[in-house]
């Protein structure tokens, strides 16, 4: 069983801490029309700085669109929710960031 939202197509991701390069984060995304539908994307720590943030390095990837958060993290992996990245992120990024997402929603017809 999953949680709530809708889960099909491309543009699902989930953040973990890379085992292979410490201080690194792994990306497991999927995408629409491949053979191998779940890629993957290293985010290396000299890829980080002050003004280029990991939720900066999420939010501006296009592959990157609704992000699975775990609900009650370490007690039941089936229970989660997925949503939408700039949502999931908003605590995290910058005012100058948010600014610049509220105008991309409003040129695409949201409100």
């Amino acid at each position: 069983g999953g949680g709530g939202g809708s889960g099909g197509g491309g543009g699902l991701f989930a953040v973990r801490f890379s085992d292979s390069t410490p201080g690194g984060y792994a990306v497991a995304y999927t995408v629409d029309g491949s053979e191998d539908r779940v890629k993957h994307f290293l985010i290396r720590p000299s890829d980080l700085s002050a003004s280029k943030t990991l939720p900066e390095v999420l939010a501006t990837n296009d592959s990157f669109q609704r992000m699975i958060v775990l609900r009650r993290p370490y007690t039941d992996l089936s229970q989660y929710l997925i949503i939408d990245k700039l949502d999931a992120l908003a605590l995290f990024r910058t005012a100058k960031a948010k600014r610049g997402d509220d105008a991309a929603r409003h040129a695409a017809g949201y409100i």
